[in-house]
């Protein structure tokens, strides 16, 4: 995954500010805006015909910058360690476990970008992630990996991935604590739901 927009950032701190698309993103109900199925793998009616290997899996790692106030969540290893070494973030270990090719039952997890607040952001929502670029300022970074959507529930194994959002720092959080999502939620963290379902650390 490029890390321009991470590294325009620290360069060029205001550069994005001047525009008129800096806008805050509000707090939305996610759980039920994303309910729709995305691929024909998934059974509505209960269980998915079929569920992909865990042991494909990779780390999805998570990372803080506290001077951003950015929360950052990677699979690819180099850009965890250039975030550390060269763009301030600090290693917060490792979140759960996602895939990093389409599996059966999963859908993308798409990443973006905001520059101005410096936020990153991750949905399996493509109307929502479309959203945030055209009416958020966001940029689309790709796909972060493949997820079990939040519809689905755990019949696949996993366990949810909570999404927070803070409109005072302009900063997603994801966990799958319940712990760490109730003291978030205590600290100016609004819950969101549950962003998809992933493998448990």
């Amino acid at each position: 995954m490029k890390l321009a927009s991470s590294i325009i950032a620290l360069i060029f701190p205001f550069a994005a500010c001047v525009s008129s698309t800096c806008v805050k993103m509000p707090v939305m109900g996610y759980e039920i805006e994303a309910q729709k199925p995305i691929i024909p793998a998934i059974n509505h009616g209960g269980p998915p015909a079929e569920c992909g290997d865990p042991r494909t899996t990779l780390p999805f790692l998570r990372a803080w910058n506290a001077k951003l106030k950015d929360h950052l969540y990677t699979t690819n290893q180099t850009e965890m360690n250039n975030s550390i070494t060269s763009l301030g973030y600090t290693d917060q270990g490792t979140t759960g476990y996602i895939f990093p090719t389409q599996e059966l039952s999963t859908v993308p997890l798409y990443r973006l970008y905001q520059l101005c607040q410096y936020d990153h952001f991750y949905t399996v929502d493509k109307d929502e992630a479309d959203a945030a670029v055209n009416k958020y300022g966001y940029t689309a970074e790709g796909i972060a990996g493949y997820v079990y959507p939040p519809w689905q529930n755990s019949s696949c194994g996993g366990v949810p991935l909570y999404r927070l959002y803070s409109v005072v720092t302009v900063d997603h959080l994801y966990t799958t604590s319940e712990k760490e999502r109730d003291s978030a939620s205590k600290n100016n963290y609004t819950l969101e739901g549950v962003a998809a379902y992933i493998f448990p650390f």
